[in-house]
């Protein structure tokens, strides 16, 4: 439907406007979804949906990005 289209289109957004900063955290060798999780949440980053990271939200994340463009 056309919602779930823009709904996607957000998503993807969302996660490609977090490729640096995911790249950052990585690069600090905080590679762990619960590590990634807990940068995010201490650099004051929200999930799309405004609220904290967990490694289940870091997994999905990743895998959006690396259907989108690779990390």
């Amino acid at each position: 439907s056309a919602a779930s289209d823009v709904y996607k289109r957000q998503a993807d957004k969302f996660a490609e406007d977090l490729i640096p900063i995911v790249r950052d955290i990585r690069e600090n060798r905080i590679t762990s979804l619960g590590g990634i999780a807990q940068e995010l949440n201490h650099r004051h980053i929200q999930t799309r949906r405004g609220g904290h990271w967990y490694a289940s939200s870091v997994k999905n994340l990743l895998v959006r990005i690396a259907d989108r463009v690779g990390v």
